[in-house]
């Protein structure tokens, strides 16, 4: 191998470091402040949402995307030709 100019490939991995700079301290403070607030006013606005709008979103994701393995097919697709 060694005389034809090659050699084997043996597992490697290469891991890249980096230095998170963390939250801006002004922008943590506000966004507890807000979180706080809501909390306070009974308005969180997650995990539930107002029924109105649960029902204006309902049903307007086309999941599983058309076309992907696990959309229903349309009624002629897939019949014999």
């Amino acid at each position: 191998v060694a005389e034809a100019g090659t050699g084997f490939a043996f597992p490697s991995s290469t891991m890249y470091l980096g230095r998170d700079e963390g939250l801006e301290e002004q922008k943590t403070r506000h966004a507890e402040e807000r979180v706080r607030a809501w909390r306070q006013q009974g308005v969180l606005p997650f995990p539930h949402f107002p029924e109105a709008l649960s029902r204006e979103k309902e049903n307007t994701l086309d999941w599983p995307p058309t076309g992907s393995p696990g959309a229903a097919k349309a009624p002629d697709e897939g019949a014999p030709r």
